[in-house]
């Protein structure tokens, strides 16, 4: 089962890998740079994208598959 290929890692590992395919996903990309860009003071990327773009990652589905919007 390739989906579970992080999940006997140490923490450090497993979080190296999210930020890795976080880092990958162009729509995150690209909505990480535009809300740097507004220099608001306090926002937040919440699961819905984050755990979409991940479960593409582990299920080799093409970037952006399912996400509808990001929170």
């Amino acid at each position: 089962m390739s989906h579970l290929r992080y999940s006997g890692l140490p923490f450090e590992d497993q979080r190296a890998a999210f930020l890795a395919i976080v880092a990958a996903d162009p729509l995150l990309g690209e909505t990480l740079a535009r809300v740097r860009a507004l220099a608001l003071p306090d926002w937040l990327v919440v699961s819905g994208a984050l755990y979409n773009s991940v479960w593409n990652h582990l299920t080799c589905k093409p970037p952006g598959y399912g996400i509808k919007d990001v929170d």
